[in-house]
């Protein structure tokens, strides 16, 4: 593919979808305002729709490697005192044919696994660098960064 993409934010979805990109042959420029990790830590939870994605871009046994499957989700009070609904993710999943769990995850690794693939890929990560704007014409395109990085 001829197609370049510029993708403003290198955060889980900017870099996933730099992954994806660059996976399908198309040159592909991230850039981010943030020069560090990205993202504060905590957890994150992968669906089952999330799992068939990490499959399809060939990830999914890099972050099952670091992270926890959970097949059950258990939602409690404020308290954390009583037991408001369990979820059964693996009848759900026989039931409209998706996986049996959803990953949980610990949000800055699953971060850095996305960057790691998508730079591995090909795409080119300018972090620090702040969008001022964009120009467009018919054969290029313009990122005006603070830093100077487009």
């Amino acid at each position: 593919p001829s197609s370049k993409f510029a993708i403003c934010g290198a955060g889980i979805v900017g870099s996933f979808l730099a992954l994806l990109l660059a996976k399908c042959g198309f040159e592909v420029d991230v850039f981010d305002q943030s020069d560090n990790e990205g993202t504060w830590r905590g957890i994150i939870n992968l669906n089952a729709p999330g799992v068939q994605l990490l499959r399809q871009a060939g990830l999914l046994d890099a972050i099952l490697a670091e992270h926890h499957v959970a097949k059950k989700a258990t939602f409690w009070d404020a308290r954390m005192r009583r037991e408001i609904l369990t979820y059964d993710m693996g009848a759900e999943g026989r039931r409209y044919g998706l996986p049996d769990h959803m990953i949980t995850c610990e949000r800055r690794r699953l971060l850095q696994q996305f960057r790691g693939a998508a730079t591995a890929a090909g795409a080119r990560l300018h972090l620090g660098a702040k969008v001022t704007g964009v120009s467009q014409s018919v054969s290029a395109y313009g990122i005006p960064t603070k830093n100077g990085a487009g």
